[in-house]
């Protein structure tokens, strides 16, 4: 798949506008958008031209608009660890401020997007994902959750790629926001819209990994969880608190039974899984090889990284 996105980036923007070259390009550039935000590096998707020339003579979907949001991911990341690099002060505030100034601008896109997907779905935005079953015939917002066939799966797949993005653009503010003022997260928290508070996504993604994993989704659902549970486990490892204790073991549990499919979702999750199953056997993991301290390092927090 990397390969062929390669290809698509040597034959240039211009050459995917229309037919079979956009439509491949459609397919592989949400995998190099989510291989950018992993590395926390920018890559030739996040540049204005990949986001614009390709649908010169294509109207965009909401998935498209949701993808054009998630490709400015790495280069926020990428400016953040740069930020936590600087020795002196003044240049660590100055790329601060612009990290947090990246931060309000992709939540204002955010909030657009979301505003039109409520307008499509004339509901409010569900907070969980939930199987279709006989007993419900039509989608509900009943409890805040929506019901969802099989063959919705891409918009319910967009919701997850929605609050995964929320979970690391809003986290990323936070973090930006307790370094400009010097204060703890709690303190940051109190001042910031509701909206940016990035537990209640990763508990979304927790609440609807069960869509996903359900039977009747095959092979297909589980490959679409790897993203979503890796940035909710991240946010659940830095944020080690008991009340995050149940929705921590749900993503596990999703995690144990795709393994028992023979499938294999990212080094990082089995890794993590071990852990938990290491930790609660009795053996305690060297503080160096915890989960907490690998998703620390990922998120630019961990001083010996």
């Amino acid at each position: 798949m990397f390969g062929v996105s390669r290809l698509i980036e040597i034959r240039g923007a211009h050459q995917c506008v229309g037919g079979r070259s956009h439509r491949l390009f459609i397919d592989t550039r949400l995998n190099g958008i989510i291989a950018a935000i992993s590395s926390r590096r920018s890559n030739y998707l996040c540049s204005e031209i990949w986001t614009t020339e390709p649908w010169r003579k294509t109207e965009k979907d909401l998935k498209d608009e949701l993808h054009d949001i998630m490709a400015k991911l790495p280069p926020l990341l990428e400016c953040f660890d740069i930020a936590n690099c600087h020795t002196h002060a003044a240049d660590c505030q100055r790329q601060h401020l612009l990290v947090a100034d990246r931060c309000w601008e992709i939540d204002r896109l955010l909030q657009q997007w979301r505003d039109r997907v409520v307008s499509k779905f004339s509901a409010p935005l569900p907070s969980a994902i939930q199987m279709q079953t006989h007993s419900v015939s039509i989608r509900s917002s009943r409890d805040q959750r929506i019901y969802f066939r099989v063959d919705d799966y891409v918009e319910a797949y967009m919701l997850m790629l929605y609050w995964t993005t929320c979970i690391l653009t809003y986290g990323t503010l936070h973090l930006c926001c307790a370094k400009l003022h010097f204060e703890s997260l709690s303190s940051v928290l109190e001042r910031l819209p509701d909206r940016t508070r990035v537990q209640q996504y990763a508990i979304s993604i927790a609440n609807s990994v069960e869509y996903f994993i359900h039977p009747d989704m095959g092979f297909l659902g589980p490959q679409f969880l790897s993203f979503p549970m890796g940035t909710a486990l991240h946010f659940f490892a830095l944020v080690d608190e008991p009340e995050n204790a149940v929705y921590k073991r749900r993503l596990i549990s999703a995690i144990s039974q795709i393994d028992q499919l023979g499938l294999s979702i990212g080094d990082f999750l089995s890794s993590m899984l071990t852990t938990q199953i290491n930790q609660a056997a009795g053996p305690a993991v060297k503080e160096e090889d915890s989960w907490q301290k690998r998703a620390q390092r990922w998120a630019g927090l961990d001083s010996g990284a």
